[in-house]
């Protein structure tokens, strides 16, 4: 049984929210597609995938003499590569000089990303309800290769990353004692939705969530992100956390999470426009 987390403080589900992402990510570099650039003062990775999440900078711990020729060496390799890529800016990053240098490299903010959380004793249930909905665990790969049309539809990701990340996803698998859940929402027997659930730092983090534009604002992403929270809580952890983009705010809202920091997303592209 992985460790759970059991104090209810602020600074520890600041802490879990962190490190949960931390975990999270890293892990798409694992694969036989990426690569992790692993220190104490910095986390980072890359994968062959031509879209930002999946070539990111996630921990930044430096001191301000060396900040400068890091920030060069990692945008040198992006570049070179011609891999768009986000630089996250956690609350315990480090120099405070971080944001300015990245804009000076030319890194565009593109959002202040906030970390939510909930006691998963707490959750608000009541979302949409239709005997037509169903949101199953994805089980194996003819499952999978709907979970990911909907999900690239969903996030409007190029139809050249489709493939790539495809295999990134299913080299993480489908065991139901591992980390990642997938999880695919049909309604009326057509795929909708998908989420998914990654197990780390003590608590459940949800990640993954897209519903295609035609069944938006039914109740429906709520749906798929409560799933795989009751799931967690049967498997006895005690707090569920996300990192909401600013559709899904109101909807975390209100099955009840809380905003606890913010997590300030830098990007970098090719031609310097935002996909």
């Amino acid at each position: 049984m992985r460790e759970i987390l059991k104090n209810f403080s602020e600074s520890a589900l600041i802490e879990a929210i962190e490190a949960n992402f931390v975990e999270t990510f890293s892990q798409l570099g694992r694969t036989s597609q990426g690569q992790v650039y692993e220190s104490v003062e910095l986390l980072w990775y890359t994968t062959k995938v031509p879209f930002p999440f999946y070539n990111i900078v996630i921990r930044t711990h430096l001191s301000a003499d060396e900040v400068d020729r890091k920030i060069f060496e990692i945008m040198a390799h992006f570049k070179v590569r011609q891999l768009p890529m986000f630089w996250f800016i956690c609350l315990s990053a480090s120099p405070a000089s971080l944001r300015r240098l990245l804009e000076s490299y030319g890194l565009i903010h593109v959002e202040d990303v906030p970390g939510m959380a909930i006691d998963l004793l707490t959750l608000n249930s009541e979302t949409f309800s239709s005997s037509n909905l169903i949101i199953e665990r994805v089980n194996d790969l003819e499952a999978f290769e709907q979970w990911i049309d909907v999900f690239v539809t969903g996030y409007d990701i190029p139809d050249i990353a489709r493939d790539p990340i495809c295999d990134v996803h299913t080299q993480l698998g489908f065991d139901p004692n591992g980390s990642w859940h997938y999880y695919l929402a049909t309604l009326d027997g057509k795929p909708v939705a998908t989420s998914w659930l990654a197990l780390g730092g003590r608590v459940a983090g949800i990640y993954g969530v897209a519903t295609l534009p035609k069944a938006r604002r039914q109740g429906i992403g709520a749906a798929v992100t409560l799933t795989p929270l009751l799931n967690a809580r049967e498997m006895g952890y005690r707090f569920g956390i996300l990192h909401s983009s600013h559709m899904g705010l109101n909807v975390y809202r209100r099955l009840g999470f809380k905003e606890y920091c913010k997590f300030s997303a830098y990007l970098w592209t090719v031609d310097g426009i935002a996909p």
